[in-house]
Protein backbone atom coordinates (compact mmCIF):
# COMPACT_ATOMS: atom_id res chain seq x y z
CA UNK A 1 0.00 0.00 0.00
CA UNK A 2 1.45 3.77 -1.35
CA UNK A 3 2.26 5.95 1.89
CA UNK A 4 0.59 9.25 2.72
CA UNK A 5 4.14 10.67 2.43
CA UNK A 6 4.65 9.20 -1.12
CA UNK A 7 1.37 10.70 -2.26
CA UNK A 8 2.22 14.32 -0.58
CA UNK A 9 5.69 14.63 -1.86
CA UNK A 10 4.05 13.66 -5.45
CA UNK A 11 2.20 16.42 -5.03
CA UNK A 12 4.82 19.17 -3.65
CA UNK A 13 7.08 17.83 -7.15
CA UNK A 14 3.82 18.21 -9.38
CA UNK A 15 3.47 21.99 -7.49
CA UNK A 16 6.69 22.95 -7.69
CA UNK A 17 7.08 21.88 -11.51
CA UNK A 18 3.70 23.84 -12.41
CA UNK A 19 5.00 26.83 -10.70
CA UNK A 20 8.48 26.81 -12.44
CA UNK A 21 6.44 26.56 -15.66
CA UNK A 22 4.31 29.16 -14.85
CA UNK A 23 7.05 31.42 -13.70
CA UNK A 24 8.71 30.55 -17.07
CA UNK A 25 6.08 30.97 -19.34
CA UNK A 26 5.51 34.84 -17.36
CA UNK A 27 9.12 35.78 -17.83
CA UNK A 28 8.95 34.50 -21.59
CA UNK A 29 5.83 36.61 -22.64
CA UNK A 30 7.66 39.77 -20.61
CA UNK A 31 11.37 39.02 -22.67
CA UNK A 32 8.90 38.85 -25.79
CA UNK A 33 6.74 42.33 -25.67
CA UNK A 34 10.47 43.66 -24.69
CA UNK A 35 11.98 42.07 -27.36
CA UNK A 36 9.96 43.87 -29.89
CA UNK A 37 10.98 47.76 -29.25
CA UNK A 38 12.46 48.00 -32.47
CA UNK A 39 8.88 47.99 -33.93
CA UNK A 40 6.68 51.26 -34.64
CA UNK A 41 3.49 51.89 -34.58
CA UNK A 42 -0.55 50.22 -33.90
CA UNK A 43 0.99 46.84 -34.48
CA UNK A 44 3.93 46.90 -31.85
CA UNK A 45 1.61 48.26 -29.02
CA UNK A 46 -1.28 45.92 -30.11
CA UNK A 47 1.72 43.40 -29.86
CA UNK A 48 2.95 44.37 -26.40
CA UNK A 49 -0.56 44.49 -24.96
CA UNK A 50 -1.09 40.83 -26.17
CA UNK A 51 2.40 39.75 -23.97
CA UNK A 52 1.39 41.99 -21.62
CA UNK A 53 -1.94 40.20 -20.42
CA UNK A 54 -0.63 36.43 -21.41
CA UNK A 55 2.45 37.66 -18.69
CA UNK A 56 -0.75 38.52 -16.60
CA UNK A 57 -2.24 35.36 -16.87
CA UNK A 58 0.65 33.13 -15.81
CA UNK A 59 1.09 35.98 -12.89
CA UNK A 60 -2.04 34.89 -12.09
CA UNK A 61 -1.94 31.38 -12.15
CA UNK A 62 1.91 31.40 -10.63
CA UNK A 63 -0.21 33.21 -8.06
CA UNK A 64 -2.35 30.47 -7.20
CA UNK A 65 0.50 27.88 -7.70
CA UNK A 66 2.01 29.22 -4.80
CA UNK A 67 -0.68 29.56 -2.74
CA UNK A 68 -1.75 25.84 -2.85
CA UNK A 69 1.84 24.50 -2.39
CA UNK A 70 1.55 26.80 1.43
CA UNK A 71 -1.81 24.98 1.82
CA UNK A 72 0.04 21.36 1.32
CA UNK A 73 2.76 22.39 3.49
CA UNK A 74 0.47 22.72 6.52
CA UNK A 75 -0.16 19.12 5.84
CA UNK A 76 1.33 17.21 8.42
CA UNK A 77 2.04 13.38 6.71
CA UNK A 78 2.82 11.81 9.77
CA UNK A 79 -0.96 12.07 11.35
CA UNK A 80 -3.77 9.08 10.77
CA UNK A 81 -6.46 10.48 10.26
CA UNK A 82 -9.77 8.83 12.14
CA UNK A 83 -12.60 11.03 9.41
CA UNK A 84 -11.90 12.76 7.02
CA UNK A 85 -10.25 15.79 7.22
CA UNK A 86 -7.22 18.31 5.40
CA UNK A 87 -4.73 15.71 4.88
CA UNK A 88 -6.62 12.54 4.53
CA UNK A 89 -6.52 9.78 2.06
CA UNK A 90 -9.48 7.91 1.68
CA UNK A 91 -9.97 4.85 -0.06
CA UNK A 92 -13.62 3.66 -1.25
CA UNK A 93 -13.89 0.38 -4.04
CA UNK A 94 -13.99 2.62 -6.75
CA UNK A 95 -11.22 5.74 -6.10
CA UNK A 96 -8.59 6.71 -3.92
CA UNK A 97 -8.67 10.83 -2.88
CA UNK A 98 -6.03 12.79 -1.01
CA UNK A 99 -7.86 15.71 0.51
CA UNK A 100 -5.22 18.43 0.40
CA UNK A 101 -5.60 21.21 -2.59
CA UNK A 102 -7.00 20.59 -6.18
CA UNK A 103 -4.52 18.77 -8.60
CA UNK A 104 -7.34 16.73 -10.14
CA UNK A 105 -6.09 12.82 -11.08
CA UNK A 106 -3.09 11.20 -10.76
CA UNK A 107 -1.02 8.10 -11.05
CA UNK A 108 0.90 7.73 -8.20
CA UNK A 109 3.23 4.50 -7.90
CA UNK A 110 0.81 2.28 -9.70
CA UNK A 111 -2.90 3.63 -8.17
CA UNK A 112 -5.14 6.80 -9.26
CA UNK A 113 -5.40 9.47 -6.90
CA UNK A 114 -7.97 11.97 -6.91
CA UNK A 115 -6.23 15.06 -5.46
CA UNK A 116 -8.97 17.67 -4.37
CA UNK A 117 -9.41 20.30 -2.09
CA UNK A 118 -11.82 20.26 1.31
CA UNK A 119 -14.13 23.08 -0.57
CA UNK A 120 -14.36 21.55 -3.33
CA UNK A 121 -17.96 20.20 -3.44
CA UNK A 122 -16.49 16.47 -3.65
CA UNK A 123 -14.36 17.13 -0.74
CA UNK A 124 -17.37 18.89 1.24
CA UNK A 125 -19.28 16.01 0.52
CA UNK A 126 -16.25 13.22 2.13
CA UNK A 127 -15.44 15.68 5.41
CA UNK A 128 -16.33 14.41 8.63
CA UNK A 129 -17.07 10.84 7.18
CA UNK A 130 -15.72 7.71 9.02
CA UNK A 131 -14.89 4.04 7.72
CA UNK A 132 -17.57 2.51 6.50
CA UNK A 133 -19.52 5.26 6.38
CA UNK A 134 -21.22 6.42 3.01
CA UNK A 135 -21.43 9.40 0.53
CA UNK A 136 -23.10 11.25 -1.74
CA UNK A 137 -22.23 13.35 -4.46
CA UNK A 138 -23.31 14.13 -7.73
CA UNK A 139 -25.92 10.92 -8.13
CA UNK A 140 -22.47 8.92 -7.09
CA UNK A 141 -22.64 7.11 -4.44
CA UNK A 142 -19.98 5.10 -2.48
CA UNK A 143 -18.69 4.01 1.03
CA UNK A 144 -15.52 4.74 2.36
CA UNK A 145 -13.40 1.53 3.02
CA UNK A 146 -10.22 3.18 4.86
CA UNK A 147 -8.19 6.38 5.78
CA UNK A 148 -5.06 7.22 6.45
Amino acid sequence: MISKQSVYDFCVSYLKDKIADAKNAMESAQESANAEKGMMGDKFESFREQMQIERDRHAEQYTKLLHSLELLSAIKTDLICKKVESGAIVKTKDSNYFIAVALGKHLIEGENYIVLSPSSPLGQALLGKRKGEDFDFNKIKGQIESII
